[in-house]
């Protein structure tokens, strides 16, 4: 048997830069994702056509937030699916979540495109 060991002088420091590195990209995009939470929540709550009688399901509008990299809009509002979607027959939809969550989904896709080259290079 012949052995042979490579190492590789260093190899910590690249390893340890590389953990940075992403270390700080994954900020980037939680904090990204937060940006994208408030934002889609607010316009949900500030720019709907519905008429306002109780005020309970803009009150029911929020966001979470998990440690990595999710971000789940909400309306718990029970009545929240017939006023985005309409009821056949008696009432007209009144889209406030949809049209808000894909152009905020197009916002956070255009600010992931600037700010991840920008975490990951420091």
């Amino acid at each position: 048997m012949i052995p042979l060991t490579l190492v590789w002088e260093g190899l910590e420091n690249v390893l340890s830069d590389i953990d940075m590195k992403l270390d700080a990209a994954k900020q980037v995009v939680r904090d990204d994702l937060k940006e994208f939470g408030i934002g889609a929540k607010g316009e949900m709550v500030m720019t709907h056509t519905f008429q306002n009688r109780t005020f309970q399901l803009e009150h029911s509008i929020g966001f979470s937030q998990d440690e990595d990299v999710s971000v789940t809009v909400f309306a718990m509002a029970p009545y929240a699916s017939q006023v985005e979607f309409g009821v056949p027959g008696h009432s007209r939809p009144y889209p406030f979540f949809w049209p808000v969550w894909f152009k905020w989904l197009t916002l956070l896709e255009e600010k992931l495109k600037d700010d991840w080259p920008r975490a990951w290079h420091g």
